[in-house]
């Protein structure tokens, strides 16, 4: 994965992604975030 680069999401950097943005949002709100990382999710 290339940094600057833009296109569709898809399953494949879904990881990569996540992560990313994660980092973001520690940057913008220190000491202020919560990062869900559920193991499962279920829906009736």
């Amino acid at each position: 994965m290339t940094k600057g680069t833009a296109g569709p999401v898809n399953n494949e950097y879904y990881g990569e992604l996540k992560f990313l943005c994660e980092q973001e949002v520690e940057k913008v709100f220190p000491q202020q975030s919560l990062i869900v990382r559920p193991g499962l999710i279920v829906a009736l």
